[in-house]
């Protein structure tokens, strides 16, 4: 979790997460690093960038002790989830309750059907280059970062390559989501997950 600053609806690790416990391989000690310490960034870390290096022992979390008043999370879908509701703060059972009713209808839910998540990590580009896929799709999605990068969705990007389900044999790419690949018939292994990955990477 920490590694990637995992992240969801709205949330990353780093909003809550105050420590973390670690293992140094090579020196055989312990550290505990602070969530600043961490240097947190879109699926990002100060763990990621040192990779085999660490072995993560514990983490920690603060979390809220108010359950009723919260603010709806900066996402679209539990945004406009809520407003239906005309409620513009909800109690976390109210927030989780829209979560997984959106979840369900966005993934396949793993028992039923083998999947990956939501895997892919949305691009960040240059403002020249998202203005120069702009000029050709106007509808193109988009989140303007600073004066120099953009944010654009991969999920937009792949099924405008025109791999929506497309299927590669064992690995398919869900229907109803392009972030997600399964594996329907549980038969794809490892190596039929990477190639799927450097085909949808190369269109």
């Amino acid at each position: 979790g920490p590694i990637q600053n995992i992240g969801a609806y709205g949330s990353e690790i780093k909003d809550t997460l105050t420590q973390v416990k670690i293992f140094d391989i090579q020196t055989g000690k312990v550290y505990e690093l602070s969530n600043d310490d961490c240097e947190f960034g879109y699926r990002d870390s100060i763990l990621k960038k040192n990779l085999g290096k660490f072995i993560i022992i514990s983490v920690s979390f603060t979390l809220s002790k108010i359950a009723n008043k919260l603010p709806i999370p900066q996402y679209k879908d539990l945004q406009l989830y809520f407003l239906e509701k005309k409620m513009k703060e909800a109690s976390s059972a109210d927030i989780r309750k829209a979560i997984l009713k959106i979840r369900a209808e966005k993934i396949p839910w793993p028992t039923k059907i083998p999947n990956t998540g939501s895997i892919f990590k949305n691009p960040i580009v240059k403002n020249e280059i998202a203005g120069l896929i702009a000029r050709n799709n106007p509808e193109m999605p988009y989140f303007k970062l600073n004066n120099e990068y953009t944010k654009l969705y991969a999920g937009w990007l792949i099924e405008k390559s025109g791999l929506k389900g497309f299927n590669f044999g064992k690995i398919k790419i869900d229907e109803n989501n392009s972030l997600v690949l399964t594996n329907p018939k549980g038969a794809g292994k490892f190596a039929d997950f990477e190639n799927s990955i450097k085909q949808i990477q190369a269109q």
